[in-house]
C-alpha cells in the first residue's frame, strides 16, 4: 500500500486478498442464516411432536385449547434462545468479545426497566394468565367491553377478533376482568314470552318437550349436557308473560344450541296453538256529543 497526495493506494494483490475475504464471510453468514433457519425448523417439528402427545393424555376440549396456547408460547421461546445462540457464536468466531455488550446491554436493560414499569407490569400478568389458563387460543371472550375470538396470547398481549373482523391488541397489564364464555360448559338462558290468555303449564310442558326431542337427535345430543330445567314464570310485561328456562351445553355451542331451539319452539307453538305476542294498544275512541 502507497500514499500519494494523502490518498492511501492498495495493491492489486490487497484488493484481491480483500474481496477474498469478504467472499468468504459472506458464505460464512449465510450458511449461519442456514443453520438457523434448519435449527428453528427442527425445534418447531419437535416441539409439535411433544405437544401432540399431550394432546393423547386427555380428550378434552378445554385441555386442548390450553395445550394449543402454551405450544405458541414454547416455540416463540424456544426460538429465541436458537437465535441469540447463534448469533453469540458467530460473534466468538469473528474474535469479537461479548463482555462489553453483555455489560452495556445490563446497564441498558437497568435504565429500560425503570422506564418500562408498564412492559414489567404485562409480563408478570402474562404469566399469571397462561399458568392458571385463564384464557385460550380459540376461546371467545370478553376483555374491558371488547368481545371476540383469542387469536394469539403472548406474555404482553391478547390479541382477539371480533364478528366483524375487528383485531384488538389487549396488554395484560390494563386487564382487571376477563369474561370466558367458553370455559367448561355454557347455559343459555330463555326467556319466552307468551300471551297473558295462555296455559301457562301447557306452554311450560311444550318448552320441556322441545328441548327433550332435541337431545334425542344426533345432530344435538352431543351438544347438550344435561336436561332443560324449566325455572318457571319469571315477570310480567306490558304484553306478555315471561317464562325462564335454561339448558347446559358443551362450550362454545351454546349459541347454536340457543338458535336451533328458538327455531324449533316456534314451530311447536305454531302447532299447538300458542301465541307470541307482539307490543299492542287498545284505543278507546270517545264520541263528543
Amino acid at each position: 500500500m502507497r500514499t500519494i497526495l494523502g490518498f492511501k493506494i492498495y495493491t492489486t494483490e490487497q484488493i484481491l486478498e480483500f474481496l477474498h475475504g469478504c467472499i468468504i464471510n459472506f458464505f460464512v453468514i449465510a450458511i449461519y442464516i442456514l443453520v438457523t433457519a434448519a435449527l428453528i425448523n427442527g425445534v418447531n417439528k419437535l416441539v409439535d411432536r411433544m405437544f401432540i402427545r399431550l394432546l393423547k393424555v386427555r380428550d378434552d376440549h378445554d385441555y386442548k385449547k390450553q395445550v394449543a396456547t402454551i405450544k405458541n408460547l414454547v416455540k416463540s421461546l424456544a426460538n429465541g434462545v436458537v437465535v441469540i445462540i447463534i448469533v453469540m457464536n458467530l460473534l466468538a468466531r469473528y474474535n469479537i468479545d461479548i463482555r462489553p455488550l453483555l455489560a452495556a446491554a445490563g446497564v441498558v436493560g437497568v435504565a429500560v426497566g425503570f422506564a418500562a414499569r408498564r412492559f414489567v407490569e404485562d409480563i408478570i400478568m402474562g404469566i399469571f394468565i397462561l399458568l392458571e389458563g385463564q384464557v385460550r387460543v380459540g376461546d371467545i371472550v370478553t376483555i374491558d367491553n371488547f368481545n371476540g375470538t383469542v387469536e394469539k396470547v403472548t406474555l404482553k398481549m391478547i390479541i382477539i377478533r371480533n364478528m366483524k373482523g375487528h383485531v384488538h391488541y389487549i396488554r395484560n397489564g390494563m386487564i382487571n376482568v376477563i369474561t370466558n364464555k367458553t370455559r367448561e360448559f355454557a347455559c343459555p338462558l330463555f326467556d319466552i314470552g307468551v300471551a297473558y290468555n295462555s296455559d301457562v303449564n301447557k306452554v311450560m310442558s311444550v318448552m320441556k318437550a322441545v328441548a327433550d326431542d332435541m337431545r334425542k337427535d344426533e345432530k344435538y345430543k352431543q351438544l347438550i349436557l344435561s336436561d332443560m330445567e324449566i325455572l318457571g314464570l319469571d315477570k310480567f310485561q306490558d304484553s306478555a308473560i315471561v317464562i325462564r328456562a335454561t339448558i347446559k351445553t358443551s362450550p362454545i355451542h351454546q349459541w347454536f344450541i340457543e338458535r336451533e331451539y328458538n327455531k324449533l319452539l316456534k314451530e311447536a307453538f305454531d302447532r299447538e296453538g300458542i301465541e307470541i305476542p307482539f307490543p299492542q294498544r287498545d284505543v278507546h275512541l270517545i264520541k263528543c256529543e
